[in-house]
């Protein structure tokens, strides 16, 4: 089992989103060797891009909120998102996910020590704006640690 950390907007309230990795078009790449059962981290941020059509989202937690398991293949989606600045984003893939365990919290702080990160960074453009990294076992084990003292 491979252990993944993953970047999402805060969702909605109420949450009609799936926690699932979601992937622009161009880093479908980035989560080639995934596999079912493998572990996710889901780290949040603090605020939804604005959108073009107005809705709001609350403030996210941030930090690692929830922890999965994948649960079937990398599929595709017709999801185009239009934000206020003009920009519009294809994000065109998904990776499911289940076996939430949402009974715990990573911050940010404690995220960036563990991955080795500046103090002062907030996961803007992780991974070089894949939103999404493996985790050595040493990180996953650390991250999991921390979630479950986090509750």
């Amino acid at each position: 089992m491979k252990s993944w950390l993953t970047t999402h907007y805060p969702h909605p309230d109420p949450d009609t989103i799936p926690w699932h990795i979601y992937l622009q078009d161009k880093y479908k790449s980035a989560v080639d060797g995934i596999s079912i059962g493998d572990e996710i981290f889901f780290y949040e941020y603090k605020y939804q891009k604005p959108l073009k059509d107005g809705t709001e989202f609350p403030r996210g937690r941030v930090g690692i909120v929830r922890i999965a398991f994948v649960s079937g293949a990398i599929y595709s989606r017709d999801a185009e998102i239009e934000y206020a600045n003009g920009d519009v984003t294809p994000w065109l893939w998904g990776v499911p996910t289940d076996h939430e365990d949402e009974e715990g919290f990573v911050g940010r702080g404690d995220v960036l020590k563990v991955l080795g990160y500046n103090p002062g960074g907030y996961l803007r453009g992780f991974n070089a704006g894949k939103g999404v990294m493996q985790l050595n076992n040493a990180q996953a084990y650390k991250l999991t640690k921390l979630f479950k003292q986090g509750n």
